[in-house]
């Protein structure tokens, strides 16, 4: 640890040439001892090489709950956690399906996970205009933004979305030019109600030669700042007490809950994901009042007999999942009036299509019946 604080270019030297999963084993012994210095210390280092100290903390604390628990009370670990992002279709690990609903602008990829089988989902992209966001709250101090994205979804119904994933990029040249902590990066979603805006962390996930790829979790599409700090600012919440409920089995659901903090002195929204086997699953969104500690749930319904690895932030938990019933088909509402259809013109234009079907039946069969009644009274 002095190494790094009298040279630290000189200890990134010497890091990159090192195996990350040797490296992140002798870690973990130092992050027992104090976790507090440890973050600290590979805090620093990432301004300097993200790739290489995410890689070294996933090897290291990220594969033993016991010190990510410890060293994620002192940094963000969704931040450089590794994540196995999902691929279309029918969810791998819980009940629900994910499809591509577009790009455009910075945003690489949107991706969506809904209740039911919704092939019609798209988001469409804009930037901001200058004048509109006058009228916006302003944003933390410290905060450098990069852009403003309005992201607009239709095709589904709202209570049938479960949980986004969004893939975007910054240019390295802004990220240089703005000595942008790649930590710090956030996408920060403006909240209507309340005017005030909802961060959500970004996770670095790779790089080319010219960009760098992010990815965020986020519980609904809105308009949305991209951007970023100079240096790791201070936890926003604290997540604790991780608790798995419920007869673990497939296709049933299991509650997982866990305890969180607001460590600020004002309202602030909390957007926390859920992740299984190290894919994003499901996400809560809750706003907590200054200093408020509440439980947070989830519901998730395991598709895979064997373990599964559950997490929440800094805290993990493995579940033994058995044997359940077959899964029970969800069926759209019955006789559901166009107005319940709160978002979405492709389910609207097909529940219209559909009702002008049945009534150009309807009156094909009353001409038939008039056209032989009168054959009959002639």
């Amino acid at each position: 640890m002095r190494l790094a604080q009298e040279d630290p270019a000189a200890l990134m030297e010497f890091l990159s040439t090192q195996d990350p999963a040797m490296v992140g084993a002798a870690l973990n012994a130092f992050v027992v001892q104090n976790p507090g210095q440890v973050a600290a210390t590979f805090a620093g280092l990432a301004q300097i090489n993200p790739a290489v100290i995410g890689g070294i903390l996933a090897a290291g604390p990220g594969s033993d709950p016991a010190v990510l628990a410890a060293i994620g009370q002192h940094m963000p670990v969704d931040a450089w956690m590794p994540e196995d992002v999902a691929p279309e279709g029918e969810d791998r690990h819980s009940a629900g399906f994910w499809y591509s609903m577009g790009s455009g602008g910075p945003i690489e990829s949107a991706l969506g996970k809904f209740s039911r089988t919704i092939p019609n989902a798209r988001v469409t992209f804009s930037d901001i205009p200058t004048g509109t966001l006058a009228n916006l709250t302003d944003l933390p101090e410290g905060f450098i933004v990069s852009s403003f994205i309005s992201l607009s979804a239709d095709g589904y119904l709202e209570s049938d979305f479960v949980v986004g994933h969004v893939t975007f990029f910054l240019d390295k040249s802004w990220l240089q030019s703005n000595n942008i902590h790649e930590w710090t990066v956030h996408m920060s979603r403006f909240d209507e109600p309340t005017n005030s805006w909802s961060p959500v962390q970004a996770k670095r996930v790779r790089e080319d030669e010219s960009r760098v790829y992010f990815s965020v979790a986020i519980s609904t599409f809105s308009k949305w700042v991209i951007g970023g700090f100079s240096g790791l600012t201070a936890p926003r919440f604290s997540i604790d007490e991780l608790i798995v409920s419920g007869d673990a089995k497939t296709h049933q659901p299991v509650t997982v809950q866990v305890t969180a903090t607001n460590l600020t002195p004002d309202d602030a929204h909390l957007s926390l994901p859920l992740w299984m086997n190290g894919q994003l699953v499901s996400i809560a969104s809750e706003r907590l009042g200054p200093d408020e500690r509440r439980a947070v749930s989830f519901a998730v319904s395991p598709t895979n007999v064997g373990e599964a690895q559950v997490r929440v932030d800094r805290l993990v938990s493995t579940i033994s999942v058995a044997e359940g019933p077959p899964p029970t088909p969800t069926p759209l509402p019955a006789g559901a009036a166009i107005e319940e259809f709160e978002r979405g013109s492709g389910l609207q234009i097909g529940y219209i299509v559909g009702v002008v079907a049945a009534v150009v039946v309807g009156l094909t069969v009353v001409a038939g019946f008039t056209g032989s009644r009168r054959k009959g009274d002639s």
